[in-house]
């Protein structure tokens, strides 16, 4: 597959991956500046180690710098790679690389079921900061709205057989903005099943408790419901649905740089929302 193809395609992917490119030699090396590799982390079973396209050289060398690359997608930190091939790395090549290994970042996903009032102003505002949404609701006449154009993904079907499908993993962050209850907490429910960076349900500080409560009579644990953000979004005191959408995003942008650590349903500094917005 050429490089620029899987890079495009690994934006798009949950699958974590770094860039790896030479970035100058010298002496004897079995590939020059400019070359590049993609290193893609799989923790199927199915696959044990990574999948490599394309080379910066095979043997010793590309070895030492997928094991570095694995570190950097680890840590989601770059890294720059400056090694002797003969007296490193035992190799009849005299010369020396440097590699730049660049974790690929993908786009992370916003996941959103409900698509009322909330959810539009929700979905306009993140498309703006480079998401791949998905919206979910069952109502065929909100799903098909303008509001919605950008989305990768619409959905009318609710059914948690449906869920499988999705954008799920480090980089998913959801929204449960329904217009019933209780499809609120079978949607939390199926949620906490799947991996996920944020999860957000909008409604009342009453309705957080009860979710909890819930959640926690049906055998998740403590820890897992307070994984939970509700009241959905930071507190700004927010009142119509774009505030609140606002409010939302801008938690969504706190942890995905994750600047919150824990999630609490019952904190005091979460925005009182009013019920029936969604």
């Amino acid at each position: 597959m050429n490089v620029l193809t899987a890079l495009n395609d690994l934006k798009r992917s949950p699958r974590p991956a770094a860039l790896c490119t030479v970035v100058s030699s010298e002496g004897s090396t079995p590939r020059k500046a400019g070359a590049k590799m993609i290193v893609i982390l799989d923790n199927s079973e199915a696959r044990q180690q990574p999948e490599i396209i394309n080379t910066i050289g095979g043997g010793a060398i590309e070895h030492y710098i997928t094991t570095q690359a694995l570190e950097a997608i680890k840590l989601s930190e770059p890294r720059l790679i400056t090694t002797s091939l003969r007296n490193e790395l035992a190799m009849c090549c005299g010369g020396s690389m440097t590699v730049f290994i660049e974790p690929i970042r993908a786009s992370p996903a916003l996941i959103c079921f409900g698509a009322g009032h909330i959810a539009r102003a929700l979905c306009q505002v993140v498309y703006n900061l480079e998401f791949d949404i998905h919206v979910l609701d069952s109502r065929a006449d909100l799903i098909n709205s303008p509001a919605f154009k950008n989305c990768q993904t619409r959905s009318t079907d609710m059914s948690g057989f449906s869920f499988g499908s999705l954008s799920w993993g480090p980089n998913a962050f959801v929204v449960v903005t329904t217009h019933d209850h209780q499809l609120d907490q079978h949607i939390i429910e199926s949620v906490l099943k799947y991996e996920f960076k944020y999860l957000a349900l909008v409604g009342s500080l009453r309705k957080a408790l009860m979710t909890q409560k819930r959640l926690e009579a049906k055998g998740f644990s403590k820890e897992l419901s307070n994984r939970v953000f509700c009241p959905a979004g930071i507190n700004i005191n927010a009142q119509s649905p774009e505030e609140i959408a606002l409010s939302i995003a801008a938690q969504i942008i706190q942890v995905k740089y994750e600047k919150t650590k824990t999630m609490c349903t019952h904190s005091s500094s979460r925005p009182k929302q009013p019920n029936g917005c969604a």
